[in-house]
């Protein structure tokens, strides 16, 4: 078995499946269907989301409703699940967070946790090291929201039997 890993926009990895050129993509993010897609979408794992912070920044014991309304927010792009979970629990709370930026990467988002004077919306996992070490520290977790890994393939005349075996093996086998 041979293992290649790409990485590059959603457009460009999909392009790539479609025309068979990759057996399956690894995403965080799955694109709208219509009748012309052939991809399916398989959820692998799902990593809950917290409001995370350097020391100094917000209190633990605040409610999520007081950190959101008392400090700005870096959050992932709209385009991320976890983003689209976000932006339901505020309209159910009924807030408006004031945005300090929309970023479409976790490392990116990791660096903004470390340096910027706001909450940051990320999965715990993301920041696991600052947070063993005391650099960040988890304000809330978000009820309701996650991050979604998905592994998008599309169906073929001779498929990809270790894929295949990956996706019809239930969990825990």
């Amino acid at each position: 078995m041979r293992i290649v890993v790409r990485s590059g926009t959603l457009d460009y990895l999909l392009d790539g499946l479609e025309s068979h050129r990759l057996d399956v993509v690894l995403s965080n993010h799955v694109p709208a269907r219509d009748a012309a897609t052939r991809w399916n979408a398989h959820t692998i794992d799902r990593q809950p989301v917290a409001l995370i912070a350097a020391p100094g920044i917000g209190n633990p014991e605040l409610s999520v409703v007081e950190l959101l309304s008392r400090y700005p927010i870096a959050v992932p792009t709209r385009e991320s699940s976890m983003r689209v979970e976000f932006d339901a629990l505020v309209d159910r709370l009924e807030l408006h967070p004031r945005l300090l930026a929309e970023v479409d990467d976790m490392a990116l988002l990791r660096l903004m946790a470390r340096q910027a004077r706001s909450l940051v919306l990320v999965p715990p996992i993301v920041v696991a090291d600052e947070l063993e070490s005391g650099e960040l520290h988890v304000l809330a977790n978000l009820p309701g929201c996650f991050e979604t890994f998905s592994a998008l393939r599309v169906e073929r005349q001779f498929p990809n039997e270790l894929l295949r075996e990956l996706f019809i093996t239930p969990s825990g086998n």
